[in-house]
């Protein structure tokens, strides 16, 4: 019998593999439906606006890459602002840092993407906006709209992560690592309680924990997606004690 993957390419079969397959996949094809498939899965991690769906479908632009490694493998040096804002001048010793970071790794930088306005949330550099007032040049204000909030979904738990973290560091282990860890399993968690959720790891978040909530969906909707999300950190809290067990 020929291989599954026999007419795959090698970057295909790669991606065909169980280990690198997304989370994602698997809710949407069981997506919640409230006759169809009641015990379907809850996507509040999406950033779109359900609410529009009509007004907007013709404009949906599909089979949209989300990261610029799947077509040419370009490796991404991802930018670590800690405290600073993101959208002021001492930005430039940060880049500049990661840089010579990635220099050191061997990696050339050749290309250096700046959002500006950020999407969604819309702040921009206000030097340049500034510059366009002051010459009357016209620009799109207000262009992305922030239909999440970020949740900081060990915050219910923190208690229980303090205490491990203690342990961690007693037994010598790294609790960067850890918490990293930590993360990965509160995922887990709330895929089984079929809630799905965008994870900060995936936009290059520097603090575990932090998750996408998107509540611009219909009413019903999102408050099934937030009892499921509550049960899920309730288990995840369970877990936890039992890791102390």
């Amino acid at each position: 019998m020929p291989s599954s993957t026999a007419n795959l390419s090698k970057r295909g079969e790669v991606f065909a593999t169980p280990t690198r397959k997304m989370p994602m996949l698997d809710v949407v094809n069981d997506l919640w439906h409230p006759e169809t498939n009641p015990n379907g899965c809850i996507s509040l991690g999406v950033a779109e606006n359900t609410l529009m769906h009509k007004e907007l479908i013709e404009h949906i632009t599909k089979n949209f890459p989300i990261d610029l490694g799947y077509r040419v493998e370009a490796k991404i040096v991802g930018v670590s602002f800690g405290d600073i804002d993101p959208f002021g001048i001492e930005t430039v010793t940060a880049y500049e840092k990661a840089i010579q970071e990635a220099e050191r790794q061997g990696i050339h930088v050749k290309v250096f993407l700046l959002c500006n306005p950020h999407n969604p949330l819309a702040e921009n550099y206000r030097r340049t906006t500034k510059f366009l007032m002051d010459h009357h040049i016209p620009y799109k204000e207000g262009s992305n709209a922030g239909l999440f909030v970020w949740a900081d979904l060990f915050q219910p738990v923190r208690g229980q992560i303090d205490v491990a973290l203690r342990s961690q560091k007693e037994q010598g282990e790294y609790p960067d690592q850890y918490l990293k860890t930590l993360e990965g399993r509160l995922q887990e968690t709330l895929l089984k309680h079929k809630i799905f959720l965008a994870i900060g790891a995936d936009f290059g978040s520097d603090v575990p924990g932090w998750f996408r909530i998107v509540f611009a969906h219909e009413k019903t909707y999102l408050t099934l997606g937030l009892e499921r999300t509550v049960k899920a950190i309730e288990a995840f809290c369970r877990a936890l004690e039992g890791d102390k067990r």
